[in-house]
């Protein structure tokens, strides 16, 4: 009876770990977006250029969306103090890539460049808080203007 006890005890501790395995590797599954790679993917880029300090007589406001999916070559936006490039590839190396390049329009200098390695089997999850997509808002200054631009892209 005693060696029964013990040894409904160890298989008691062994079924309690591969339970608590289980656990662990369900909570630790990537959370996998509702598009997946077999449906087309389009991403949108919605871009605000605005006036950081108002003169009289400056629109206070532009703004622009831009769509891009995998035949698209590359999309550019020309704001007054900025233009703004989009290019979406699909690299045999490094796989699926959204490029975001800002330029200042009058001496072509970039003023930010991002890539965003994006994953074949599954599209981007748009997870940053107030709708700003997968990329989150960022936020670019020109030195010789009194504008900002802003953008962020999703995924749809």
């Amino acid at each position: 009876m005693k060696s029964m006890v013990i040894h409904l005890m160890k298989q008691s501790k062994y079924l309690g770990f591969v339970f608590g395995l289980v656990l662990l590797a369900a909570r630790c599954q990537p959370v996998v977006s509702a598009l997946t790679a077999s449906q087309p993917l389009i991403i949108d880029c919605h871009i605000t250029s605005q006036l950081t300090a108002p003169r009289e007589g400056q629109s206070e406001t532009e703004a622009a969306t831009v769509s891009l999916s995998l035949d698209d070559e590359s999309e550019m936006v020309a704001f007054e103090s900025f233009e703004f490039h989009a290019q979406f590839v699909d690299e045999p190396v490094k796989g699926r890539i959204l490029t975001i390049s800002i330029l200042n329009p009058d001496s072509g200098v970039p003023l930010q460049n991002q890539e965003f390695l994006l994953q074949r089997a599954i599209h981007p999850q748009n997870q940053f808080r107030q709708g700003h997509g997968f990329t989150g808002l960022s936020h670019t200054y020109n030195d010789d203007s009194t504008r900002e631009l802003t953008y962020f892209c999703e995924a749809r």
